[in-house]
């Protein structure tokens, strides 16, 4: 009998040894999410504190006028939020905002779109350096860089300004066919290798036109202090002549490109 008791008794002892090491890794679990606390905790102070500290220093260092270092995102405008009232305008209409009536805000357009940039009457307003644009959809102008002669968004024919040089395309488009076969030489053949250079020379001028009016476009659009604010309707204009290219814009055509 002693023999058979002897086993029974030692298992309370197993049994505490299994207690201890439940309690030991309870401890070591619990001492690990602890310090995954303690590190969380640490990061969100410090997100915290820097979320305090760039503005305050901004603010010291911008002698209190910016909490951003002057950096200021569309977002953070009022209107942004604010969903905009957009406007059809006629070129009549459109020309009523040009400054002369205070009352009014200053509006110019680009290619039909039509842009509110009262918060800069020193460039846009009356004696301004671009007032010129103000109260007008002066497309060719953006992209000439002529602004009283192509106050006009008339842009037909403004790809002739990124035309690259060269003498024979230039007599082909011309109608010069007799001055061409008396310099490069004539031919059927010679005339289809023409067309074809020539509309290409065109096509590439005319993207250049595109890309450039995207350009002024996105610039107006995603300025921190002008507003996008409707579409002008133009008048029909096909039946009227195509305007000669400014003398300055005439100078910045592209050299031939070597092949």
């Amino acid at each position: 009998m002693a023999d058979i008791a002897g086993p029974r008794q030692r298992r309370p002892a197993a049994a505490s040894a299994a207690d201890g090491s439940t309690k030991s890794k309870s401890t070591t679990s619990s001492s690990s999410s602890s310090n995954v606390c303690f590190s969380l905790g640490s990061v969100l102070k410090a997100v915290g504190g820097a979320i305090f500290m760039v503005p305050a220093l901004s603010y010291l260092i911008m002698d209190g006028e910016s909490f951003t270092f002057g950096y200021h995102p569309a977002w953070a405008r009022w209107d942004y939020w604010q969903k905009p009232t957009i406007r059809v305008f006629t070129d009549e209409q459109l020309s009523l905002h040009d400054g002369r009536d205070p009352s009014l805000p200053l509006l110019l357009a680009i290619n039909g779109s039509v842009f509110d940039v009262s918060s800069n009457p020193t460039t846009y307003g009356p004696g301004g350096g671009y007032s010129v644009f103000t109260g007008a959809d002066a497309a060719r102008g953006f992209v000439t860089g002529c602004f009283k002669e192509d106050r006009t968004w008339d842009l037909r024919g403004v790809e002739g300004m990124f035309l690259e040089l060269d003498d024979e395309l230039d007599l082909f488009e011309s109608g010069h066919w007799s001055e061409l076969v008396a310099r490069f030489g004539g031919g059927d053949e010679r005339k289809r290798e023409l067309r074809a250079r020539a509309e290409k020379r065109r096509v590439e001028a005319w993207e250049r036109v595109v890309g450039t009016i995207s350009h002024w476009d996105g610039f107006f659009r995603n300025h921190e202090r002008y507003r996008y604010v409707g579409e002008v309707k133009h008048r029909d204009i096909s039946g009227e002549p195509v305007r000669s290219i400014c003398a300055n814009a005439l100078k910045k055509r592209p050299p031939k490109k070597t092949e």
